[in-house]
């Protein structure tokens, strides 16, 4: 968001609601507000590969609000 802040709105925030991780994988849900004027629940998977961790799935649920046309 830092690098591309043009589709977030004036009163966007995002928190971290959970992160559990097992050896070289992991699963994080962040909760988004105001992100295109909605709310999104995001659920990432991430991966440590060669030392490095990747997001490597993300799925999101649309929780409130109405997309731009």
């Amino acid at each position: 968001m830092a690098d591309n802040p043009g589709l977030a709105g004036p009163k966007y925030t995002a928190k971290i609601t959970s992160i559990d991780v097992v050896a070289d994988a992991g699963f994080a849900v962040l909760a988004e507000e105001d992100y295109m004027g909605c709310s999104f629940v995001d659920h990432f998977s991430f991966a440590r590969i060669d030392g490095r961790w990747w997001i490597v799935n993300k799925t999101y649920a649309h929780t409130g609000g109405t997309p731009p046309h």
